[in-house]
């Protein structure tokens, strides 16, 4: 395997098949049935916990709870360090061995995971699917496109095959909108449910169903 040098480097066409990166899932619709959802997995499963760097202060505190409450119940976290959301659904996690923090770059936002871009293979395909992903890539800048590609691993894990149980986000109009869309878009392409925290409603029936 290649190494990767340099975090911002962009492929050509020609360096990465897509036939390879498509998705293995239809999109879902409809609610979820949240007890479903939520219940403890046997082995090894993931949730992407991802949202706006302008999540409000007490969507963020419930964030912490949720992320607390899924470890308790045997899930890893999958989140990226940003501002905000991620690094509320980070502290909520007590056993670093139950988070999965994909960062765009070494040493993001002063992160030590170990998740960081390494093997080229992989964020070709990474960057790949982000492509397809996202309405105006060619107007992103080389750092964007690093933050784009990480979302892909956030949904589908560090080999791009272990797709999230599910998606737990926050968006300022509760939609796949800002640089959170591009996660959501990635889990509605992968049959992920996506359960946006943007709505009471929604933020209820979720604490509710975890017993918060």
């Amino acid at each position: 395997m290649g190494r990767f040098a340099d975090p911002f480097a962009s492929p050509t066409r020609q360096q990465v098949s897509l036939d390879r990166v498509a998705p293995r899932h239809r999109p879902s619709s409809g609610m979820p049935d949240l007890v479903s959802l939520f219940a403890a997995p046997e082995g090894y499963e993931a949730y992407a916990g991802v949202g706006s760097r302008e999540t409000p202060p007490d969507v963020l505190r419930e964030m912490s709870l949720l992320a607390a409450a899924l470890e308790r119940r045997g899930f890893t976290l999958r989140s990226g360090h940003a501002p905000g959301a991620d690094q509320a659904f980070e502290s909520g996690v007590g056993d670093p061995r139950c988070a999965e923090i994909y960062l765009p770059w070494r040493g993001f936002e002063g992160s030590a995971s170990v998740h960081y871009p390494r093997d080229l293979q992989l964020e070709l395909k990474a960057e790949a699917i982000a492509q397809k992903h996202h309405p105006a890539w060619d107007r992103c800048s080389r750092g964007a496109r690093a933050l784009h590609s990480r979302n892909v691993k956030q949904v589908l894990g560090e080999s791009l095959d272990r797709p999230a149980r599910f998606c737990l986000a926050w968006t300022s109009d509760g939609q796949a909108s800002g640089g959170t869309g591009q996660a959501i878009r990635i889990a509605r392409t992968y049959g992920v449910p996506v359960l946006n925290l943007y709505g009471p409603p929604m933020r209820h029936a979720v604490l509710e169903a975890l017993g918060l």
